[in-house]
């Protein structure tokens, strides 16, 4: 299983998040097999990074997934670009409806899209120039968010305590 036809979410290099396993990637991908044997678990995730030049995708430095333990289902493609594309953030926002601007300074400095029940995060650096794209389940994006929350809560407990 890779993606629906017509996809319902988002998907990167036709894998559909929330909706592709593992069986399917690594069929799609044979070469893949070797970052696979490397995956890390992290509680409920298994978690792997595949060399960029595995995919047909110029300038691609690396692809981070993250793969539910109990049903095998991906539920995060990270692409890491090696420079910022603004052909592909112009890709990416044609595709995707707009959800928010989250840093209103600079329009594709980090962009939430979505499709279905799926987030696309465009995170652009200038200095070093670098582009990352997240393609997540609404639910992975959702609690990674809440971890961001509460890290910072926990920060500034600890930063008022040693006052």
């Amino acid at each position: 299983m890779l993606a629906r036809d017509p996809l319902v979410n988002a998907a990167a290099f036709g894998i559909e998040v929330g909706y592709a396993n593992l069986a399917g990637l690594a069929q799609k991908f044979p070469k893949i097999q070797g970052a696979l044997s490397k995956a890390t678990q992290d509680g409920e995730y298994s978690v792997f990074v595949a060399d960029g030049s595995l995919f047909d995708l110029e300038k691609l430095k690396r692809v981070k997934f993250t793969i539910r333990t109990d049903n095998q289902i991906i539920v995060s493609i990270n692409l890491v670009m090696e420079e910022h594309s603004s052909e592909m953030v112009e890709t990416l926002t044609a595709k995707y409806p707009l959800i928010a601007n989250i840093k209103g300074y600079s329009p594709d400095r980090h962009l939430l899209l979505g499709k279905g029940d799926s987030r696309v995060e465009i995170l652009g650096n200038y200095v070093p120039s670098s582009l990352e794209v997240r393609y997540q389940t609404t639910a992975f994006y959702e609690a990674l968010q809440q971890q961001k929350i509460d890290a910072k809560i926990e920060r500034e407990a600890k930063r008022d305590r040693q006052l």
